[in-house]
């Protein structure tokens, strides 16, 4: 793939990412990144895949309303490359054969869940070790028991967010994009005659 089309591809999940971020604010924890950021590595692999997730969360992390994340972003930059893991794996267990509605749409919401999952719980806790400057069980358990409510609404949309959304999104990239790789035919260069 041309680093033309690489960076244009990066740039359309990353916009969309972005922009559906704020179209959805008023919903705290129900996004379509982690979605987009799954399927972007499903259909164009872990480096795609990594590019987005990386670019969309430091993005959304200094630009979000909800404040500046400071401290906390290397951690929802780390957590978001779980999503990235998700879809590389699913994609070759699963390989090109998606379909948009069938059994996988079911392991596809729940792999985007279980990384919701445990971005939730890693994120939790280094927050508490940030603002207590020390990690231990009750300042992780707390933190984590202080969450719960955002930790639910989140795996619950990424679940049916990931289920519906994420094969739609895959064909699409895939149709658009086949093999998730853009043959490019090289340059000739002519000599005038």
């Amino acid at each position: 793939m041309s680093n033309t089309r690489t960076v244009s591809i990066v740039a359309i999940f990353t916009s969309l990412i972005i922009a559906t971020d704020f179209a959805m604010v008023q919903f705290p924890n129900v996004k379509l990144e982690d979605t987009l950021v799954f399927s972007s590595a499903y259909a164009f692999g872990w480096k795609i895949g990594l590019c987005v997730a990386v670019l969309s969360e430091l993005i959304w992390g200094i630009a979000s309303p909800y404040g500046f994340g400071g401290p906390i972003i290397p951690f929802l930059v780390a957590g978001e490359t779980l999503y990235v893991a998700g879809g590389a794996i699913a994609s070759r267990i699963w390989g090109r054969e998606v379909k948009k509605i069938s059994v996988q749409n079911f392991f596809f919401g729940a792999i985007v869940a279980i990384c919701a999952f445990l971005f939730d719980i890693e994120t939790n806790i280094l927050t508490s070790v940030i603002l207590t400057g020390h990690l231990t069980l009750i300042g992780a358990i707390y933190y984590i028991a202080s969450g719960a409510w955002f930790m639910v609404t989140h795996e619950l949309a990424d679940f049916v967010l990931g289920a519906y959304l994420a094969p739609l999104a895959i064909i699409y990239f895939l149709r658009k994009f086949p093999l998730g790789k853009v043959q490019i035919e090289p340059v000739q260069k002519s000599i005038g005659v």
